[in-house]
């Protein structure tokens, strides 16, 4: 234990220095920022953990439990990146489990007891933009396969094909596990800017195609889990054609933004005429069946949002021009 002198600054302000060994081993500097927990004739300061806290949230002693979580979790839902939780009374061990135990499905948190008042909350930082192009990559490899599955049930559906179906979409689904770090990127370079905008364009774009994927996998599974008629080979072989090219056009997206091509860009919108004209002109047969025609109509759908990926692509392609003036 140490005594300090209170010393006066101004004509109404009371100050207090730091001791220096404590000062050193917390890493506080000048201008930087601490909180204070005030309780009867005690006052505690405690140092950020060199990031800055955006919320402080007190609760009381005997605050129902359920209250205190749901504060938590209202502030994990809207996705503040470090906040802390302190009570103005000793934090039991119980208390804390129960605390420790809120959980939000799109976003992972780490949570941990700082000290006897307080549990910090922070947004974990798992993916770099390596990991969102592999994951990409998975995730429209195993789209292909699922295509694949999907189509060969159309002629031949049953129940082993039944439980293929269901695998696939499992295995696809398993992606979206990491998906929901795709905006908490680390490595984003603080000191460029439009480093920072190019690398959250690019993992909206990425999550865009993701989910794309995603619903049109879906919406095929639905449709050919309910069909009631057979669908022609003709027709099979058709949708084989179709969603080849989809995915080429996907790949070419993808393929663009990495290389920051604008040539892959031009190349990704001729596939994207050829397969609407295509579509249209599969469209304008009267003699179809009614699941090749909402497979169609699921396919024209998906399609909309797929143009407005190509031109974000091509606006962050775009960016490489712009540069910091400094």
């Amino acid at each position: 234990m140490e005594v300090r002198k209170v010393q006066r600054l101004g004509s109404s302000s009371l100050i207090i220095t730091l001791p220096k060994s404590w000062v050193n081993k917390v890493g506080i500097k000048a201008g930087d920022s601490v909180y204070i927990i005030e309780r009867e004739k005690e006052l505690r300061i405690i140092a950020f953990e060199n990031e800055e806290v955006y919320a402080v949230v007190e609760f009381e002693k005997n605050q129902p439990i359920e209250e205190i979580k749901n504060k938590a979790k209202c502030l994990m839902y809207a996705g503040i990146p470090y906040f802390i939780l302190k009570s103005n009374e000793l934090i039991t061990d119980d208390i804390a489990r129960e605390v420790m135990s809120v959980k939000d499905e799109n976003k992972d948190y780490e949570i941990k007891k700082v000290d006897s008042f307080s549990i910090s909350f922070k947004l974990v930082s798992k993916m770099t933009d390596e990991d969102i192009d592999a994951i990409l990559r998975e995730s429209l490899i195993s789209f292909e396969g699922a295509i694949n599955k999907l189509l060969e049930s159309l002629t031949s559906f049953n129940e082993k094909s039944f439980d293929e179906l269901k695998k696939v979409k499992e295995a696809f689904e398993l992606r979206a596990s990491n998906i929901k770090h795709f905006f908490n990127i680390g490595d984003l370079s603080a000191e460029d800017p439009i480093l920072e905008k190019k690398a959250k364009l690019k993992m909206t774009i990425y999550y865009s195609i993701y989910n794309i994927l995603r619903n049109l996998l879906d919406t095929l599974l639905v449709l050919i889990e309910i069909g009631e008629e057979d669908i022609s080979k003709n027709e099979v072989e058709y949708f084989k054609n179709i969603f080849g090219l989809y995915l080429s056009l996907i790949w070419e997206v993808a393929g663009a933004i990495t290389n920051e091509s604008l040539k892959r860009i031009e190349y990704a919108n001729k596939l994207f005429t050829n397969i609407s004209n295509n579509i249209s002109e599969f469209l304008a047969n009267g003699s179809l069946s009614s699941l090749s025609l909402k497979m169609a109509s699921a396919i024209v759908y998906s399609l909309s949002y797929v143009k407005t990926i190509i031109n974000d692509s091509t606006c962050y392609i775009h960016l490489k021009d712009a540069h910091i003036n400094i």
